[in-house]
C-alpha cells in the first residue's frame, strides 16, 4: 500500500517536455527586470534544505516545491519528486518526477522517470529507468552505474540517455530522425568532514529531424534542438552555527527551425552563466541570519528570423533574518537586483539598451510539522516601483 502511494505520487508529476511553440516567444522576458530577482532569490529554497535534500536522494523519499508568481499570469513551478524504496534482496523501485516551468529557461520539463535498481555488490548498482509519456513518441530511457556510501548518502550515478527513443515510429507528422538525441547524466555528492561537494547535469547531442512528408507537415521541413545543463556546489561548515555554500550552474541552448517559407527560418541560441554564494548563521535558536547572492551573464543571438544579438548581466543580493519559536517561524527580508542588458537589432529595428534597479521586501511564514517536513507561504512587495510582489508556496517533506 505505501509502494502505490508513492506510485500515485510520481504520476502527478507525469507530462510532456514542451519543444516548441507556433509563436516566438524567445525574446518575452528580456526587458524583465525581476526575470532572475523571482527564480534565484525571492523563491529559492535555503540552501541548508538543498543539502538535506541531495542527501537523502537516492537514500528515502522526498517532495520539492516551490510555486511562485513571477508575472500576472504565470507561475513558476519547480517541483521533485524521489522514491527509493527497498524492494528487498538488492533490489529497488526508484521513481525521479520532476517539474520545471520558469521563464528564464527555453523548455520545460515535465518528467517522470521510473524503475528499478539492482545491488549487484555492497556498494555498487545498476539501474533502469523509464520515462513514459502519452504521447508515446517522446517516451525516453536511461541506464547506468552507481556507487553509494553504506548510508547512501555519499553517492555517484552515471546514466546514458536516449530521449524519444521511439519518435521515427510513433510521431504523427512524418518526421524522420537524422541524430537521435543521446546523453551522459550524472549525479554525485561527497561530503568529508565540514565540506561537502555536489554536482548534477546532462550533456548530450540534442536531436535533429527533417519532416519530408509535406501532407503531414505542410510547413516545418527541419527542426533540431539540443540542451545542455551542469551545476557544480560546494558547502563548507565551519560550525554548527554556519552554513556557506556556494557554486555554479551552466545552462546552454540550441534550436534550429526550417521551413517552407524560408523567411520563417532561424537558429537561436541562449547561453546562462550562474555564479552563487550563499552564507547563514544561527545567532541562537531563535534567531537566524542569511545572505543570498547570484550574478549571472546570458548571451543569446537568433540569425534568420529575427535576427538579433543580447547580453545581459544581472547582480542580485538577498538579506533574511528568521525568527523562530516552537513550530513557527517568520522571516523578514530585502532583496535587490542590478541589471544592464543590450539588444542588437540585426532584422531591420533598432537596438536597444536599459539598465535598472528594483528592490523588493519579503515576509514569510514558516511551519515545521512533527515530521519535522516544512511548509512555508511568502508574499513580496516591489519598493522601487510600489506594488505587490507576488507571492510564494514552498514545501519541502522527506519521508
Amino acid at each position: 500500500m505505501q509502494l502505490l502511494k508513492k506510485i500515485t505520487l510520481a504520476l502527478l508529476f507525469s507530462g510532456q517536455l514542451t519543444w516548441a511553440s507556433p509563436e516566438w516567444t524567445f525574446e518575452d522576458a528580456y526587458d524583465d527586470i525581476l526575470l532572475y530577482l523571482h527564480a534565484l532569490i525571492n523563491y529559492r529554497f535555503d540552501q541548508r534544505w538543498y543539502d538535506c535534500w541531495e542527501a537523502n536522494l537516492f537514500a528515502g523519499n522526498g517532495l520539492l516545491l516551490s510555486v511562485g508568481s513571477v508575472t500576472v499570469d504565470d507561475l513558476l513551478i519547480d517541483g521533485h519528486l524521489v522514491i527509493n524504496h527497498d524492494l528487498g534482496s538488492g533490489w529497488r523501485f526508484q521513481g525521479d518526477g520532476r517539474w520545471l516551468e520558469t521563464r528564464h529557461l527555453n523548455t520545460r520539463t515535465k518528467d517522470t522517470f521510473m524503475g528499478l535498481e539492482k545491488l549487484i555488490g555492497n556498494n555498487l548498482g545498476l539501474f533502469l529507468n523509464v520515462n513514459p509519456f502519452y504521447d508515446k513518441e517522446y517516451t525516453d530511457i536511461r541506464t547506468g552505474l552507481a556507487i553509494y556510501s553504506d548510508t547512501r548518502q555519499n553517492y555517484f550515478r552515471l546514466a546514458l540517455k536516449i530521449d524519444d527513443f521511439v519518435y521515427n515510429d510513433k510521431n504523427e507528422f512524418g518526421a524522420v530522425t537524422t541524430r537521435s538525441p543521446v546523453g551522459l547524466e550524472w549525479h554525485g555528492r561527497y561530503r568529508h568532514g565540514s565540506w561537502t561537494i555536489f554536482s548534477t547535469g546532462v550533456l548530450g547531442t540534442g536531436f535533429e529531424r527533417v519532416f519530408p512528408d509535406r501532407n503531414k507537415s505542410p510547413e516545418l521541413t527541419g527542426f533540431d534542438q539540443k540542451t545542455d545543463q551542469a551545476e557544480i556546489k560546494l558547502y563548507y561548515l565551519p560550525a554548527d552555527e554556519w552554513f556557506i555554500g556556494s557554486g555554479i550552474n551552466l545552462y546552454r541552448f540550441t534550436e534550429s527551425k526550417t521551413f517552407t517559407e524560408s523567411s520563417e527560418s532561424y537558429a537561436y541560441r541562449n547561453s546562462l552563466t550562474d555564479y552563487f554564494i550563499e552564507i547563514s548563521c544561527d545567532l541562537s535558536v531563535e534567531h537566524r541570519l542569511r545572505n543570498l547572492s547570484h550574478v549571472v551573464r546570458q548571451s543569446a543571438d537568433s540569425r534568420g528570423y529575427h535576427a538579433h544579438d543580447y547580453e545581459r548581466t544581472d547582480l542580485m543580493t538577498g538579506f533574511f533574518y528568521r525568527w523562530q519559536t516552537g513550530r513557527h517561524s517568520i522571516e523578514g527580508g530585502y532583496m535587490f537586483t542590478i541589471t544592464n542588458w543590450s539588444y542588437k537589432n540585426l532584422h531591420g529595428g533598432n537596438d536597444e539598451r536599459d539598465d535598472g534597479y528594483l528592490d523588493k521586501l519579503k515576509l514569510g511564514w514558516y511551519y515545521t510539522f512533527p515530521s519535522d517536513d516544512i511548509l512555508t507561504i511568502s508574499i513580496s512587495h516591489q519598493v522601487s516601483i510600489g506594488g505587490f510582489g507576488g507571492a510564494n508556496l514552498q514545501y519541502i517533506m522527506l519521508f
